[in-house]
């Protein structure tokens, strides 16, 4: 499948100490879709008549208590024939968009246009973006990607040509670990508190564990990718936007030596972007047009629950 359109809304950045996020105290994660979604759909000339289907996915509170987000999006985009769905599925929720998207194409008309967004905003009461979690700040933003099985009319032209997951739900524990169901969202830990879940977690069963078959997923998609590329070169691999030590644990320290001069990083300017780390990864590297023909980029993601995700684009012209 080919990407038709791509953009990212990332407000400016805000340090604390060492910590830096991109944050905007009057958006919400609907907002920011909206606005990637437009910029996605006039810079790739995309008629939204043409949009089959609208995944959107956010990890935190879009504004409203009980609603779709996802419906909302496409009713200020003007996507009055298309299927808006929304995707929870944590930090990995923007790539399951993608996956879906490329099963969907597989199967349905070339002329289908399908539409994946993401957008979260981070804010107190309810979430403090650089306390809640551990070596982790959480940046406000919105991303959009535009996907057709057939290529768009002008260039450059930038291809999917590989799209794999892992699942270990076993370890979603970690995101509720000593807390009980509560009867209401927020009545219990306000703002949210994500390190005590993880502190609970890590004294029942250790993380010996959860590092040994994280890195196992993230190594199983690697390897899967470079047998997909043969002899075309992987140029650039993008990292989900995370604090350093998750991101060596994780992702870099499984890297073959080959691939670890390829590695690109943006949380420095815009911390953790909650769903969208990946789609924001894909628009940069469409944007700064950083591939030759005949080159491609890896962006790793997860998720807790978790889920693993690899996704490798090239660059046909």
């Amino acid at each position: 499948m080919f990407i038709h359109g791509s953009a990212s809304i990332i407000p400016s950045s805000y340090r604390c100490g060492d910590m830096v996020a991109s944050v905007d105290h009057d958006k919400f994660g609907p907002d920011f879709a909206e606005e990637a979604l437009n910029k996605a759909l006039s810079m790739g000339g995309i008629n939204v008549s043409s949009i089959t289907h609208l995944f959107h996915a956010w990890i935190n509170y879009q504004g409203h208590p009980f609603w779709s987000p996802a419906h909302e999006i496409a009713r200020r985009c003007g996507l009055d024939n298309c299927l808006p769905v929304g995707l929870q599925q944590l930090s990995n929720g923007g790539a399951c968009g993608i996956v879906l998207t490329s099963r969907l194409l597989r199967e349905g008309s070339g002329d289908d246009l399908i539409a994946v967004t993401t957008g979260d905003s981070f804010r107190l009461p309810g979430f403090d973006r650089f306390n809640s979690d551990y070596d982790l700040s959480y940046g406000d933003g919105g991303t959009a990607l535009i996907f057709s099985a057939s290529p768009p009319e002008k260039g450059p032209v930038y291809r999917v040509e590989f799209v794999g997951t892992r699942t270990r739900s076993e370890f979603g524990e970690m995101y509720f670990s000593g807390k009980s169901p509560s009867d209401a969202p927020f009545s219990v830990d306000y703002p949210v508190d994500i390190k005590s879940t993880k502190k609970s977690y890590i004294e029942k069963f250790g993380m010996d564990g959860f590092k040994r078959d994280a890195r196992k997923a993230v190594a199983e998609l690697v390897n899967d990718a470079l047998l997909d590329a043969g002899d075309l070169p992987i140029k650039e691999i993008y990292l989900p936007r995370l604090g350093d030590k998750v991101r060596e644990m994780m992702y870099a320290s499984v890297l073959p030596d080959k691939l670890s001069s390829a590695v690109v990083t943006a949380a420095d300017y815009t911390g953790h972007l909650g769903a969208g780390d990946t789609l924001a990864n894909i628009n940069d590297c469409v944007e700064k047009g950083g591939l030759a023909p005949g080159e491609l980029a890896l962006f790793l993601s997860g998720g807790g629950g978790f889920t693993w995700t690899a996704i490798m684009i090239s660059r046909v012209q």
